[in-house]
């Protein structure tokens, strides 16, 4: 009867680990299919490669399963680290790539990934950015990695839009001399040859002058949130440069703070996108174009989201 039972219970065992090994060969699939290049924020990645792996799976599947798939053990430390209740341990972050079976960029990203999120002084996360950019870098080829260098440097986009100028000369060292504030020679020559080889600009056979071979760049979604956000974060330097070094007759910088609900943030966050789309319209219609001006327009919160009762208490 003993023997009966624990053979019984040898068979019960071997079935379970053979349905979690089936598991974890999903999960390592689609782990292999979701790059974490696509990803700013581990919560992100881990809460969408939790969503696929339960859409694959036949039977249930819950988050308690999937952090034991990852190998943090029977518990619902997945669903805290992935909804921002706690943070991803060095520790945890070697459990989960061996079991993700991560290797090469991809696992060098995650780690670099991991310090980014969990990391809230300002200095260190663009230190962490910039290494972030350098190995996606790595992982792309052909026009995704040009697209990448041209929102590594700020002045790629300026250089873009200044070929449409009547004005423009093809010349490195005029150009070098015509950006605000200065860039180098060598890094105006660069960004030439940039624009050239992604077909932004084209040099005229009779002319010898570069001009425009289209009138707006559009990324990838391979290279869109890491490459914008870098560039995003290197044109709100310039805007504090600009209080300074600008006149303030050739400037607008102005700033309100204002009490709103979550309802009216969203009615503002789709004005500024009208607003700005207005302002690509002007652009277009410009037939005397002069300058090359930035436009930073920025809103958020100033404190956390505080819930209030708009009924009344409970005692009226």
């Amino acid at each position: 009867s003993y023997f009966r039972k624990r053979t019984r219970l040898e068979e019960i065992l071997g079935r379970l680990e053979r349905i979690k090994e089936k598991r974890v060969s999903i999960l390592r699939q689609i782990a292999n299919e979701l790059s974490p290049f696509m990803f700013h924020d581990y919560k992100d990645y881990l809460q969408r490669l939790y969503y696929l792996i339960k859409d694959k799976q036949q039977d249930s599947y819950s988050w308690i399963i999937f952090t034991e798939d990852l190998g943090l053990g029977v518990c619902n430390a997945a669903w805290l680290i992935a909804n921002g209740k706690r943070k991803m341990t060095e520790h945890t972050l070697n459990l989960i790539l061996k079991s993700l079976n991560l290797s090469g960029t991809q696992r060098k990203y995650f780690k670099i990934l991991r310090l980014y999120t969990n990391c809230t002084d300002i200095k260190e996360r663009e230190h962490f950015l910039s290494q972030l950019l350098q190995i996606k870098k790595q992982s792309l080829t052909g026009t995704n990695q040009l697209e990448l260098d041209f929102f590594s440097e700020w002045y790629h986009a300026v250089v873009f839009e200044m070929v449409g100028l009547p004005g423009f000369k093809s010349d490195p060292r005029w150009v070098a001399e015509h950006v605000s504030p200065p860039i180098t020679v060598k890094e105006a020559q660069s960004s030439l040859k940039l624009l050239e080889r992604l077909k932004c600009i084209k040099m005229e056979e009779g002319t010898r002058q570069y001009v425009k071979a289209m009138s707006d760049f559009n990324t990838t979604d391979e290279v869109s949130w890491l490459g914008i956000k870098y560039y995003h974060k290197k044109m709100m330097d310039l805007a504090k440069e600009a209080m300074d070094q600008v006149e303030s007759k050739n400037r607008e910088i102005s700033n309100t703070s204002m009490t709103i609900s979550k309802k009216t943030l969203q009615v503002i966050k789709q004005d500024i996108r009208a607003f700005r789309r207005y302002l690509n319209y002007l652009a277009q219609k410009e037939t005397n174009p002069e300058v090359v001006i930035a436009i930073n327009i920025q809103m958020f919160p100033l404190t956390e989201f505080i819930e209030t009762n708009i009924e009344g208490d409970d005692n009226g």
